[in-house]
């Protein structure tokens, strides 16, 4: 398996002597260890955002439901709209 030096310092992997990416090969199961971790701390931290929006979104839903004066009701579904695309965009950048 080969590996470049940008990805190797991602899995915290030291490349030695600055060779070729095509000239260094690793254990693979070092490899997969490695990657296997990164993408559960990934996951973790994903699953952390997610719940914390989750739990924004309950607030938002519940002040929406105690708010009886449709003008105020409608002020904060237009906000609450921006802090949704907001927390899309954010996820979606962390998703990249």
């Amino acid at each position: 398996m080969y590996i470049t030096f940008y990805t190797a310092g991602k899995l915290g992997l030291q490349l030695k002597n600055k060779a070729q990416p095509k000239d260094i090969s690793f254990n693979e199961k070092e490899i997969q260890k490695k990657v296997d971790k990164f993408r559960y701390e990934l996951n973790q931290e994903l699953l952390s955002i997610l719940s914390k929006e989750r739990e924004k979104e309950d607030q938002r839903e519940f002040s929406i439901a105690r708010t009886p004066n449709l003008f105020e009701r409608n002020k904060l579904e237009s906000q609450y709209e921006k802090e949704r695309e907001e927390a899309s965009a954010r996820i979606y950048q962390f998703n990249q």
